[in-house]
């Protein structure tokens, strides 16, 4: 049984718009829309792995650079990994158990493999030993299964149940009943509690 995921990164591309957009927009091509749309859909949270800037927010608006993080010399990729991670737990707080599903060129999951084993998180990299073609397929296959709609309809259920229950005349109390209970007997998580 696959271990849940908690948060998903995607690594960058070298072809980029040529004006500042979106991070999330900022990258062109194939393989990243691939990555960016299993992303969107993970359920999760989920940032783009820059070589300029580390760890970006979908929404941040950054101007195009020419960085390849392979390129850099062992020192920049170490302290890449681990100002990454740093922003990842300044954001997420406490990464002890989390699963981080890594979308990504080795040049940017190897510096990140011992600064998260540091916070206790589990790596996942699920494309890791796969070529471009086999990558792209990967992608297209996860985009074709996660589009069925069954979390839709789950979350329907789920509101239809509650709607429901809160509906329930038979459950209802009137003012004086809800006040005769006092304190107490709404001391714990629901409706008028907390």
């Amino acid at each position: 049984m696959a271990v849940p995921t908690d948060l998903v990164l995607i690594g960058c591309v070298k072809s980029k718009s040529a004006r500042p957009v979106r991070a999330a927009e900022l990258f062109t091509g194939t393989l990243f829309e691939g990555r960016r749309a299993f992303a969107q859909v993970s359920g999760v949270p989920w940032y783009i792995l820059s070589a300029k800037f580390g760890l970006l927010a979908p929404d941040d608006v950054i101007g195009p650079y020419d960085v390849y993080l392979a390129d850099q010399p062992h020192a920049y990729r170490q302290a890449w990994g681990e100002f990454v991670c740093a922003r990842l737990a300044a954001l997420h707080r406490d990464l002890t158990g989390q699963t981080i599903e890594v979308h990504a060129g080795a040049a940017y999951v190897d510096p990140l493999r011992v600064p998260l084993g540091k916070l206790g998180a589990r790596l996942a990299t699920p494309t890791e030993h796969l070529g471009l073609g086999e990558q792209l397929a990967w992608y297209s296959s996860q985009r074709s299964r996660r589009a069925d709609p069954p979390s839709v309809d789950r979350t329907v259920r789920e509101v239809a149940a509650l709607t429901a229950a809160l509906t329930d005349q038979s459950r209802a109390r009137t003012p004086g009943e809800f006040l005769a209970v006092g304190r107490d007997g709404f001391n714990r998580p629901g409706l008028y509690s907390w």
